[in-house]
């Protein structure tokens, strides 16, 4: 028999212990040594795939080609994944190179489910995706064709809403809300799911806890589906009952004046004088021509700007235009994108062809224009806003968006000019003949002492 000696132990015992320690090891940490790679994750394969049916599996399983983080930056490792038909927060399990996703109360018969992972998720070395991987699948024997395609905007900034939230409701028996959170430009869909009747549903969520809470801006319509997929917009405000009130009042030019509201004006309502009087201090009235919406004024103003540039330019034009040839044809429409996607395939390398564009092209913008806050009411000539005057202007009927008025009333005094200054007000006596022989002399150069032999 051979006995270990005491060296023999004491290394075998640093053996254990080291390993020991490499076990415990924090599972986010990132290796050490090696080159650093600085390209993101990205999904090689998905289960069940997108399009399959009558599938009985308990997860659905997302594989990366790296290992994965367990630590996001921001939020729940379970914020970064959607079911839909949702039953609450998802349950997540992670497995290093690829993670496991399941619903709260498991995957329900006869159902067609979509369920995506979402961008921001990072491997160990903290490289981020930057793209979505979706998958659509049943656990029955059909897949439903139908869904809804939309885009959301923040309609008072005019931009495609971000940060937002978007959820469909069956209608009558609200059993299924499918949702879905729209990308970079806004967009979004929704499903997939059969005809009927929905209700949908569009919120900014600024706290993340993807549900509908005061003070933040939102939109609902109702859709009917019947035989093909609906193409929705949804326009995100503020909407409460608290009707808008004038804040400030302030002198735009000799005749305009510019009114500002706390909340946004309905943009259905026509915007008329018999719904503004204006008073002198001494309650004479002062008559007014016209109320236009400060927006509608600056679009108005840059159309007759871009006319006139656009009317030199034609001026400008020298080269005549080749009127034989032929007009190119008209492009067919596109058809909307399928509501059900094939597998995520592996990304890889554009290829580059010329000198890539510096130029992003514009967001999209709604096609509504945002709410009025402010308008601009023009004088009826042939008056004018006196300097040193008070005026007072009262505003009634007014509506805001979700249709309540109240009454405001401000002042504003219109200031006076600006007296001259010193410097101005002192009048400067022409140059004389003198005056100009002595500057001439003053800068002439003295002539130089001659050189002593």
């Amino acid at each position: 028999m051979r006995y270990l000696t005491r060296p023999s132990i004491a290394a075998v015992a640093t053996a254990a212990a080291v390993a020991i320690l490499l076990a415990c090891a924090n599972r986010g940490m990132q290796p050490p040594g090696g080159p650093v790679d600085p390209t993101p994750p990205h999904v090689e394969r998905v289960t069940p795939e997108s399009g399959s049916v009558s599938q009985r599996a308990g997860a659905v399983r997302f594989v990366f080609n790296k290992v994965m983080s367990d630590n996001p930056s921001r939020g729940a490792l379970n914020q970064y994944f959607l079911i839909s038909p949702t039953d609450g927060e998802p349950r997540v399990n992670w497995h290093r190179d690829y993670i496991d996703v399941r619903p709260r109360h498991g995957f329900r018969g006869n159902t067609a489910y979509s369920v995506t992972l979402l961008p921001g998720l990072a491997d160990v070395r903290g490289n981020q995706m930057t793209v979505p991987t979706t998958t659509i699948f049943s656990t029955g024997g059909t897949l439903p064709q139908f869904g809804i395609l939309g885009s959301m905007f923040d309609w008072a900034a005019e931009r495609p809403a971000t940060g937002a939230f978007v959820e469909a409701i069956a209608r009558p028996d609200s059993s299924a809300v499918y949702i879905a959170v729209p990308d970079s430009l806004g967009q979004f869909v929704l499903g997939p799911f059969g005809p009927g009747r929905y209700t949908l549903r569009g919120f900014i969520d600024r706290n993340a806890n993807r549900a509908l809470d005061p003070g933040e801006a939102w939109d609902s319509s109702t859709v009917i589906i019947t035989s093909s997929r609906p193409v929705v917009e949804l326009l995100a405000i503020q909407r409460d009952t608290n009707p808008p009130r004038m804040t400030a009042l302030a002198r735009e030019d000799s005749t305009t004046l510019r009114a500002t509201f706390d909340r946004p004006i309905d943009p259905t309502q026509e915007l008329s004088t018999g719904l503004f009087r204006l008073q002198r201090a001494d309650s004479t009235e002062v008559p007014l021509a016209l109320v236009l919406g400060a927006h509608a004024a600056a679009d108005s103003a840059a159309r007759r700007d871009s006319t006139r540039r656009d009317s030199t330019a034609r001026r400008d034009t020298t080269a005549r235009r080749d009127t034989t040839a032929a007009a190119p044809p008209a492009a067919n429409p596109s058809a909307p994108t399928s509501i059900v996607p094939v597998p995520t395939p592996r990304p890889t390398a554009p290829r580059v062809t010329g000198r890539p564009s510096t130029i992003a092209p514009p967001p999209p913008r709604p096609s509504r224009p945002a709410p009025e806050t402010s308008v601009l009411l023009k004088l009826a000539a042939p008056a004018v806003l006196d300097t040193g005057a008070t005026y007072r202007l009262t505003v009634r009927g007014v509506r805001g968006i979700m249709g309540r008025s109240a009454t405001s009333a401000r002042t504003v005094t219109i200031p006076k000019p600006p007296p001259p200054s010193r410097t101005d007000s002192v009048r400067r006596r022409p140059l004389t003949r003198q005056d100009s022989i002595r500057l001439r002399d003053s800068t002439r150069t003295p002539p130089r002492p001659p050189v002593g032999r």
